[in-house]
């Protein structure tokens, strides 16, 4: 989808909010909505269910089914969603899928794939190294926070519009962009476009 096809889906999202036009992870408020649930969700509960989540991006192809040499490990994408309540507190946090392309079998989903994102938020992220001393207990959420930030700097950014300032943080964000891609010199900010 090109920027100018993404924005028009969003305006026509933000018009007929009740229509199944723009896909809930392309829609800034829906993420951010995740994001504040994350923020608001305690430290203790985010380590308990995210620490198989770190494992799997610290070492993915340890719990794929293939040798390494059949998978295209640039295309390793470790995912995790969790549901949103109505009062946008975090539901349920759902397995790990690992996402990859083999070889001979082509794409393959290692988990749960999940594919309804109405209530669900999806944190999605390559093989990451982390130091020696990156302290998981303390530092980890901080990852998932800059994570869902930066998939929302990515989403105006695909719609060629200049992020929110909170949002122009460094970090991965969308892993993929449809189209013209992402255009880091946009003609407008998203405050400006909305207004």
């Amino acid at each position: 989808m090109g920027q100018v096809e993404a924005l028009a889906k969003y305006y026509a999202h933000l018009e007929f909010p009740e229509e199944d036009i723009l896909d809930p992870m392309w829609d800034p408020q829906h993420v951010a909505r995740g994001l504040d649930a994350l923020l608001d969700y305690p430290l203790e509960t985010f380590n308990e269910q995210f620490r198989e989540y770190y494992e799997a991006i610290r070492d993915p192809l340890s719990r794929i089914d293939a040798p390494a040499d059949e998978i295209l490990v640039d295309t390793i994408r470790v995912r995790k969603t969790f549901t949103l309540t109505e009062d946008d507190q975090i539901g349920e946090v759902e397995p790990t899928t690992i996402n990859y392309i083999h070889d001979d079998r082509g794409e393959i989903a290692e988990g749960p794939g999940i594919r309804e994102f109405e209530d669900r938020i999806l944190l999605s992220l390559p093989q990451m190294d982390f130091a020696d001393d990156f302290a998981f207990e303390s530092e980890f959420n901080e990852v998932i926070v800059a994570h869902l930030m930066a998939q929302i700097r990515d989403i105006y950014w695909n719609m060629g519009l200049e992020p929110p300032e909170e949002y122009m943080v460094e970090g991965v964000g969308k892993m993929t962009i449809h189209g013209d891609g992402i255009d880091k010199s946009p003609s407008a900010s998203a405050d400006e476009v909305l207004e």
